[in-house]
């Protein structure tokens, strides 16, 4: 669906890095419609930034087991699904216990150029909760945000590595 703007009109740009969100305010110049519809905008004189994240974060796919802090809580199999050196994305078909505010959380890493198998074992803070509908018919998706506590130095190297490798290979892999 087309947005009628046209020139002269003011223009708020947010954009978000990666790791912090910047916003500034400009105005439309000129309008092309051909050969592809784009604008050329004004200069800003100012932009606004704010941290989002403490550090980049990057698309996974890596096998992970959750435990809930406690007696008596078996532990959840679960994926993450973005992963940074502070904190990752956990994707589970089953809730956490809703009272459980630190969980012990397991995965593997992978370490070039051997592909030697590193077993990550820390704490993580729940930051944040969603759930969402994988789709119809289908079971729903629990998301944790969560923060890495005390991650032993050299995970926190390995997971850096990560991050870095990925974005050389494809800048599409920032989420």
């Amino acid at each position: 669906m087309p947005i009628s703007i046209t020139e002269g009109d003011p223009l708020t740009v947010r954009v978000f890095s990666g790791v912090n969100v910047c916003s500034f305010a400009c105005s439309v110049e000129r309008v092309f419609a051909r050969p592809l519809f784009y604008l050329h905008l004004s200069f800003p004189t100012s932009i606004q930034g704010t941290s989002l994240r403490g550090a980049m974060r990057v698309k996974a796919a890596i096998p992970a087991r959750v435990s809930p802090m406690g007696n008596g809580g078996r532990p959840i199999d679960c994926s993450l699904t973005n992963v940074s050196v502070s904190g990752a994305r956990i994707d589970s078909q089953h809730p956490l216990p809703p009272d459980n505010e630190v969980v012990g959380l397991k995965f593997t890493l992978v370490t070039p150029p051997s592909n030697q198998e590193v077993q990550v074992e820390t704490l993580a803070a729940i930051r944040n909760t969603t759930v969402s509908k994988a789709g119809p018919d289908k079971a729903d998706v629990f998301s944790y945000g969560v923060q890495f506590v005390d991650l032993d130095p050299v995970h926190y190297t390995l997971l850096q590595n990560m991050t870095y490798e990925a974005l050389l290979a494809d800048r599409l892999k920032i989420v």
